[in-house]
């Protein structure tokens, strides 16, 4: 388990995207392509080993996120207009 700053900040921004598209746990489960456990980790400030870069193309691929961004501690949400979909 690791525990610095920019994961820590990857941990929030994770909740944060859960909270702003709507998204239950077991959607970002799903999403994620990791296990409610993971999940839980994760919302608790801590990533595991298991949490690996295909989790970032996940999370990129499905919300189209920067994964840098992810990062960051001020993390903004991008929302699509009008079901999702870019401008």
């Amino acid at each position: 388990m690791k525990n610095d700053r920019g994961l820590l900040n990857f941990c929030n921004n994770i909740e944060k995207i859960r909270l702003d598209f709507g998204k239950s746990d077991a959607e970002m489960q799903k999403i994620m392509h990791i296990s409610a456990k993971t999940l839980n980790h994760i919302k608790k400030g801590m990533v595991i080993d298991c949490v690996s870069v295909e989790v970032l193309f996940h999370l990129q691929k499905h919300f189209n996120v920067n994964i840098a961004s992810l990062f960051e501690e001020e993390y903004k949400i991008k929302k699509w207009p009008l079901l999702g979909h870019p401008p």
